[in-house]
């Protein structure tokens, strides 16, 4: 099924102090929310990795896979962020699988969520994701038509 028109969104979060507090190029260990809604289901019904996230960073950008932070999911955005104000919505989703890599890996400008089986995330769910990244050495403007992130949905569905 191809997504609703219109239902995805996907944006970086710039509420000033959430996050990127090392924007410059060449800076290490930088903090990034992507806030996303989800166009489609995702269902991994028969087995591990029948579906995935993957979200890939402007060419130059580094994924960085982080120890977790007091037991919880690296991946995961703090309930504090200055955006969700003095309220913290229902929509402040992460994913995570709970195991040691809690379902994300890293290759390059990569980073990539894998469903484990029957796990399943809804077209609509808004998700919260911290992403550590290692900034270009070149620096790119928020206009450069190469600084774009891309978000791609894969799921083999289920027919019964």
């Amino acid at each position: 099924k191809m997504p609703d028109e219109g239902v995805g969104v996907g944006k970086l979060v710039e509420f000033y102090g959430d996050g990127d507090q090392r924007p410059f190029r060449g800076d290490l260990l930088n903090i990034l929310y992507a806030n996303l809604v989800l166009p489609a289901t995702l269902f991994a019904a028969v087995q591990t990795a029948d579906a995935s996230l993957t979200l890939t960073l402007p060419e130059g950008y580094e994924c960085v896979r982080t120890a977790d932070i007091n037991g919880e999911s690296p991946w995961r955005a703090e309930d504090t962020l200055g955006v969700f104000q003095d309220e913290i919505p229902q929509g402040t989703g992460s994913l995570d699988e709970g195991g040691g890599t809690r379902g994300w890996s890293v290759n390059g400008n990569v980073c990539l969520f894998t469903l484990r089986q029957n796990a399943v995330v809804y077209a609509g769910s808004s998700l919260y994701i911290r992403v550590t990244a290692n900034n270009p050495t070149t620096a790119l403007k928020r206009t450069d038509a190469a600084n774009r992130w891309q978000v791609t949905l894969t799921s083999k569905g289920y027919h019964q």
